[in-house]
């Protein structure tokens, strides 16, 4: 968070109440060029768009990286576990969040409990991410230099989680809120359709649930009470923002250069799951699907480039327009919930549909043609013959890997979740990565084949904030492989 400019707004402000004899402050702010009040459907769709352009890039660089489903061939720093100060996305999320709070006070001004529940939704999505990459971080009182506070103090990740004003209950809370009859203006996401907004916040308590699941003792409860209450989203519903082929609302990577877009390729790992299926998938993320994949951690450039989830078929710069921005798919949301039923979280009984909704689901994101890119007739000859079936299994430990994999690309592209994710995964195996089928440590990699369990937080923290910060590191310093509540 970038204290320096919250504390030179205060110096200046300082200097000018000293020299200024013949007119006040406000005066000499007034800008009769610009409103003085701001409307909450102006605020919205910068809102939705950086949070979820600063996910997408975070997706791209680090995300996909670290989960292995794609490989860097140059700067590998991040398929190595070689991280320092980067990868940081601390600065960017913070940002966000102002415009986000901003709307929430716009919001409950106007009594407008949609674009409330909005507001908080998004705030919710955004400081999951960070409490989830870091730990400890400012929260409550992160977004709060109006008011003087240019220090703010870390809370707990155990608190931003389950505390009353915590990521849980401010999710419950929107969702309780909203209106389904009315629509919203400034809508770039669902269009003003607030039924959907209500699906995505429980997605989103789905999904955190799931992450501290470990932690958490009413688990199955708060599972088990979305499930029956919802509403949750069905095939077909995404929360996904469709970029447009100019400024503002372009994809975020649309002007990166080439040899960057070159240096992420295809994922071994993910390359390798694919082709034991002949999953016709395989066409929609990779440009050349016959090239094979890269290994993380590996000096050789070999393999497909990552084409198609930045190409013709999703992403990339010759079809912006079709370019998605992932918060969190139905796919996601489904195979979360098989395995949520695998360890007995929510009915058993439901395991297979929700594993099977799930993979369908990713067909239909993807818009895979099955005339065009398979073998296969149809989804259902799919999921019967190429061996992915889920009742092919006895055994829960063997369906629960099949739900994992399938649930690890399910997140592809969804921000840092796949990362999020996978040291979910080898947290519950104790680090062993022999329990996967789909995973393997990174040829070459700095940390003693252990996956990372954070970011560092970035060094304006220690210089501004530094009460504060020193308060917050865990004990043995801020390093990497320190414990946070959701892993220990």
């Amino acid at each position: 968070m970038n204290l320096s400019k919250y504390i030179s707004f205060a110096l200046i402000g300082g200097a000018l109440a000293f020299t200024s004899c013949e007119r006040s402050l406000t005066e000499v702010n007034e800008n009769p060029n610009q409103p003085e009040e701001v409307e909450p459907q102006v605020v919205l769709p910068a809102v939705i768009r950086d949070a979820v352009n600063v996910h997408t890039d975070g997706a791209y660089l680090v995300g996909n990286n670290a989960a292995q489903l794609t490989a860097k061939t140059l700067r590998v720093e991040v398929d190595i576990y070689n991280w320092g100060s980067w990868p940081n996305t601390w600065e960017g999320l913070y940002n966000t969040l102002r415009n986000a709070e901003r709307l929430e006070q716009l919001a409950k001004e106007e009594g407008n409990a949609n674009q409330e529940a909005i507001a908080i939704i998004m705030q919710s999505y955004i400081y999951a991410t960070l409490t989830n990459a870091y730990g400890n971080i400012p929260y409550t009182e992160a977004i709060d230099g109006e008011n003087g506070n240019f220090f703010p103090g870390y809370e707990s990740q155990s608190e931003i989680y389950t505390g009353a004003n915590g990521l849980l209950s401010r999710l419950e809370y929107a969702g309780t809120i909203i209106d389904e009859s009315q629509t919203v203006n400034g809508d770039i996401l669902f269009e003003g359709n607030m039924t959907m907004w209500k699906k995505l916040s429980n997605a989103l308590r789905v999904r955190l649930i799931m992450t501290a699941s470990n932690q958490l003792n009413d688990a199955a409860s708060r599972l088990q009470n979305i499930v029956a209450d919802g509403p949750l989203f069905t095939i077909g519903e995404n929360a996904a923002l469709s970029y447009l082929s100019s400024s503002p609302n372009q994809y975020p990577l649309y002007n990166m250069k080439q040899g960057d877009i070159d240096a992420v390729n295809l994922g071994s790992q993910l390359d390798t799951v694919f082709n034991q299926y002949n999953d016709p998938r395989l066409s929609a993320v990779a440009a050349n699907p016959v090239a094979g994949g890269k290994p993380n951690g590996s000096d050789a450039e070999v393999g497909s480039i990552s084409g198609s989830n930045l190409s013709d078929r999703y992403f990339y710069q010759e079809s912006p327009q079709n370019a998605k921005g992932v918060i969190m798919t139905h796919a996601e949301q489904e195979l979360l919930l098989a395995e949520a039923a695998n360890k007995g979280l929510i009915s058993a009984a439901t395991e297979e549909t929700h594993y099977r909704a799930g993979i369908e689901s990713t067909f239909d994101f993807y818009n895979v043609d099955f005339d065009a890119d398979s073998n296969y007739s149809d989804f259902s000859d799919f999921y019967t013959t190429s061996g992915i079936d889920l009742g092919l299994l006895t055994l829960p430990e063997d369906r629960l890997d099949k739900i994992r994999e399938q649930l690890w690309f399910s997140t592809f592209f969804a921000g840092h979740e796949p990362y999020f994710l996978v040291r979910r995964f080898l947290f519950e195996e104790n680090g062993n990565w022999d329990e996967f089928s789909f995973l393997s440590p990174p040829a070459g990699n700095v940390n003693n084949d252990e996956l990372p369990n954070r970011f560092l937080y970035p060094g304006s923290e220690q210089s501004l904030n530094g009460e504060n910060f020193e308060a917050a590191v865990p004990p043995g310093g801020d390093n990497i492989n320190n414990s946070m509540w959701l892993v220990e």
